[in-house]
């Protein structure tokens, strides 16, 4: 052999032998991880555990489930805890991948699923039964890179973290989280947190899932406290120290969100018990809510401009010694306070705007000397205007008397403005001698009463009287005036024309045939009388049966006005019937009606004629 043919030799030698190297590193970095099989799983032996692994090399065994309906390079971990318990899972991969994660129950031999997640990080709450034993499996596949039937698909790195989930720490009353100091908010998840026992039920309602907190409050005041979650929300709130003797003071609950006001005292500890049914999310938040600037008499906001528009919160005024107790029948005044001294004489408006709002005006200098001037409530809104005088200081006092269904007042002061004069007078239609009753309907923007009033008849008589009665002497047109007055000096006046008319028809004589046959026809003769004016009258003639008159004839029409000897007649054309022969008499009636008037005598309106003999 040459020497040529040695070296050829010896490199084939080298080459076949790098060859079975590299196959035997491949064979090295190829190897699946050691958690490949279910039955080399990875035991969880304490929490918290992370663990991360590549699941590239993992292989697809022959008993490997099909993980969300997905079989794939997949590991395993196995977890028995001994007690029941609520875990924290997340799992994550690379970015580009989805992970899966399978959670078996190991029952009787066999492998029962109770749980599956796909996506491309999971995050999760799972629970778990005392001495049983759990199989979590994961994969990790690539986006869009899931191959044919019968392939591996492409694997990456899982990141497996379980955690156990624990009630929040202020689950028990004995670790109320104390709150440090106000405005105070936070947010805790309820879903892990118990009732212990000897735990009250939170306004009246069955104790679940209850987180506790406690505050002593450093000074008397009202303190707002709000929930917002998710389900049916309720707080209780109680004094005491221990379970054995809390005593619960106030209750507020509604649905996914409740607030509600409470007056603490100075030196008091007080404890807040919240929960919401579902055991979710709840955010407890708490704050003191200060009394306005002009709580207090000393301190009433002076109104140094007008018009003077002011807005207040008064939810947390108060009453303070001393303050006088208004015009209304609410038992709780919280009441706030305004000061004005006038330039210039003149009557000023007090108007407020809330919840059944009250005002009241005084003069004075303290609580101890005010006098009452003015005090006025409404349902919704109020005015009460006062006379003051030059340079002389007032007071003004307001509230809302029913503050449930609103805490603010809209406080507005303003020159008076002008009263309205306005009145009516009945009946519509007066006749001469008849009574005619006048009413003062006068009106204030300002929102004061009617003092007095000054009327002119139009015929040389008056009255001061709000509501007189007078008659006139005759028929006419009289201007009527009527001037008011309210209680501040404020006058207005206006007039109305009042017709009088005297309106008088009447039957003066009824002419009807002494006798007649069944089937004869007759004149029957209606003559009215029309003194005064020109009318539009309706006679109607009635005849006498065995059931009472019965309408037989009616004639509208015009009629002048005439002297008494000169009636108008009106004739009706009557035929005589076979009934009215077997009675063998008839009468009849005839009435007079004036059409859009009175009669100042409606006795002469009507007449019975005498019999008329009717034969067959």
């Amino acid at each position: 052999m040459n020497t040529i043919q040695k070296i050829k030799n010896l490199a084939g030698i080298l080459m076949i032998t790098t060859i079975l190297l590299a196959f035997s590193a491949i064979a090295v970095l190829a190897s699946p991880p050691g958690n490949d099989d279910i039955g080399a799983a990875t035991e969880i032996s304490s929490l918290p555990f992370s663990d991360s692994q590549d699941t590239s090399e993992a292989t697809i065994g022959p008993g490997d489930p099909y993980t969300c309906s997905i079989q794939g390079r997949s590991i395993w971990y196995v977890y028995a805890p001994a007690e029941d318990e609520s875990l924290n899972i997340s799992v994550s991969t690379d970015a580009d991948f989805y992970v899966v994660l399978s959670i078996f129950r190991s029952e009787g031999g066999n492998l029962n699923p109770v749980g599956c997640w796909l996506n491309s990080q999971i995050t999760t709450n799972f629970a778990v039964l005392g001495g049983t034993t759990y199989y979590f499996e994961l994969m990790a596949i690539k986006v869009g890179a899931y191959p044919p039937p019968g392939e591996s698909p492409v694997g990456g790195i899982v990141t497996l973290s379980i955690a156990e989930n624990l009630p929040p720490a202020n689950d028990d009353f004995v670790n109320a989280l104390a709150i440090p100091e106000l405005p105070f908010s936070q947010t805790v998840n309820t879903a892990l947190a118990t009732a212990e026992p000897g735990e009250p039920n939170p306004c009246y309602w069955y104790a679940q899932h209850t987180v506790w907190y406690s505050y002593l409050a450093p000074s008397d005041g009202l303190y707002r406290r709000q929930l917002s979650g998710d389900g049916y929300l309720r707080l209780a709130t109680y004094t005491g120290s221990d379970l054995a003797n809390l005593q619960m003071i106030d209750c507020m609950s509604d649905w996914s969100f409740s607030q509600k006001d409470i007056t603490l005292s100075a030196g008091t500890t007080y404890y807040f018990q919240v929960f919401t049914d579902n055991g979710g999310e709840v955010t407890f938040t708490m704050e003191l809510i200060p009394p306005p600037s002009n709580d207090n008499f000393a301190d009433a906001k002076v109104i140094t401009e007008v018009p003077y528009s002011d807005f207040v919160e008064a939810v947390s005024a108060t009453t303070e010694i001393g303050e006088p107790s208004v015009c209304s029948y609410w038992y709780f005044q919280k009441t706030i306070w305004y000061a004005f001294t006038p330039a210039s004489s003149g009557s000023y408006t007090s108007e407020a705007q809330g919840s059944y709002p009250v005002i009241a005006v005084y003069s004075g200098t303290d609580l101890n000397n005010l006098k009452l001037l003015e005090c006025r409530n409404n349902y919704a809104m109020i005015r009460a205007t006062t006379r003051f005088e030059a340079g002389k200081t007032y007071y003004i006092q307001t509230f809302n008397g029913a503050e449930y269904w609103g805490t603010t007042i809209n406080f507005n002061f303003y020159p008076a403005p002008a009263p309205v004069a306005q009145f009516s007078f009945s009946p519509l239609d007066p006749m001469k001698l008849e009574g005619i009753q006048f009413n003062n309907e006068s009106s204030d923007p300002g929102g004061s009463d009617t003092q007095s009033c000054t009327w002119d008849f139009g015929d040389g008589n008056s009255a001061s009287d709000c509501y007189p009665i007078h008659a006139y002497a005759a028929d006419g047109d009289y201007t009527v005036q009527l001037t008011a007055m309210t209680k501040d000096g404020r006058t207005a006046s206006t007039s109305q024309t009042v017709q009088v008319r005297t309106h008088d028809v009447g039957i003066t004589r009824f002419v009807v045939p002494t006798s007649a046959r069944a089937g004869q026809t007759k004149t029957i003769t209606v003559y009215i009388k029309n003194l005064n004016y020109a009318e539009d009258i309706t006679v109607d003639l009635y005849k006498s049966t065995v059931n009472g008159y019965e309408l037989v004839g009616s004639i509208t029409q015009p009629i002048p006005a005439r002297p008494p000897s000169r009636a108008q007649a009106f004739t009706f054309n009557y035929t005589f019937t076979a009934e009215d022969a077997a009675l063998g008499k008839v009468t009849f009636k005839a009435v007079v009606t004036l059409i859009n008037a009175r009669d100042v005598y409606p006795g002469d309106n009507e007449m019975i004629s005498i019999a008329t003999k009717v034969t067959r």
